[in-house]
């Protein structure tokens, strides 16, 4: 009985989920990339690494861990289905095979940052904007990915 119980909990052990978050890859401008599982970027620059990594792996978690803006997390203020089905759609758009950040300025209020991106998928590279912000732990999140201009990205199968 006894092997039995010992066998059913190796199985149930070895039939669990496992969850991985992705590491985002260095940024264009050469700095290093954010600890696995930590959220939000050190700079802005890194905001945006983790979020195009996300798109480049198409990892919904990874999404949760940089999107939001100043008050915190997109995935803590949306149910589950719906951060969901939001991130999804973000992740389609920002599928890339690289990126180069081509330019950062301040946007109008709150300390945010714009950074210009170009996004290579295929023969496809089209540049949009990303607006970034300190979220409440001092760490930059991305508040807002302009998909407009990655329409075609999106569209691909």
């Amino acid at each position: 009985m006894k092997k039995l119980i010992g066998l059913g909990l190796l199985l149930l052990v070895a039939c669990q989920r496992k969850v991985v978050v992705s590491s985002p890859a260095p940024t264009s401008r050469g700095t290093s990339a954010t600890a696995v599982g930590q959220v939000g970027g050190g700079t802005p620059d890194e905001a945006v690494a983790m979020m195009m990594a996300a798109g480049k792996s198409e990892d919904l978690q990874a999404v949760g861990a940089v999107w939001g803006d100043d008050q915190g997390l997109a995935r803590e203020k949306w149910s589950r289905q719906e951060f969901e089905m939001r991130a999804y759609y973000v992740v389609k758009c920002l599928r890339n095979d690289r990126y180069t950040v081509l330019s950062e300025s301040p946007a109008a209020a709150g300390g945010r940052r714009v950074l210009n991106v170009q996004v290579f998928k295929g023969t496809l590279s089209p540049t949009t904007n990303f607006k970034v912000v300190k979220g409440p732990n001092g760490r930059w999140l991305v508040e807002q990915a302009d998909l407009e201009p990655l329409t075609k990205i999106c569209q691909l199968a």
